[in-house]
């Protein structure tokens, strides 16, 4: 077999497998969110959260991109609301001027939120309270 022969079948072989997937329904008829369910569920939804909220430049967007992320129906959508209502609440409470952040700033604390809140609702008390005031040494550290 010649060098040009040899590297057209090398190159073209990982093709054929989802050619003929493709060619037979499979593919098509996958739905997209099959690839984002066989991943870890912790990492799936902090990947999808993620997408919804990495533009956040306010926690106005931040309760705005909860809000459509919670619309779309997501498995986590009850504990989401009470973060959006949590978070628009605590904004009403004082002057939002000094709550600005930077990009990423906004969906870590979501997430962050999402996390100890479940620690909360899966696990003790204790438990809770110990990552709780965990976190609150680590941003008193900064």
């Amino acid at each position: 077999m010649n060098r040009r022969r040899f590297v057209t079948a090398t190159a073209s072989v990982p093709l054929i497998g989802p050619a003929t997937a493709w060619a037979i329904g499979d593919l098509a008829a996958r739905p997209p969110a099959a690839d984002a369910a066989a991943t870890e569920p912790g990492d799936g939804m902090a990947s999808v959260l993620w997408s919804y909220l990495d533009h956040a430049s306010s926690w106005e967007d931040t309760v705005s991109d909860l809000r459509r992320y919670v619309a779309d129906g997501h498995p986590d959508a009850a504990l989401m609301t009470r973060i959006a209502d949590l978070i628009e609440r605590e904004v009403a409470a004082v002057d939002p001027e000094p709550l600005e952040g930077v990009l990423g700033f906004f969906p870590g604390v979501v997430l962050m939120l999402h996390g100890l809140r479940s620690v909360g609702d899966y696990g003790d008390a204790a438990t809770f309270d110990a990552q709780s005031a965990f976190v609150r040494r680590l941003v008193g550290a900064l």
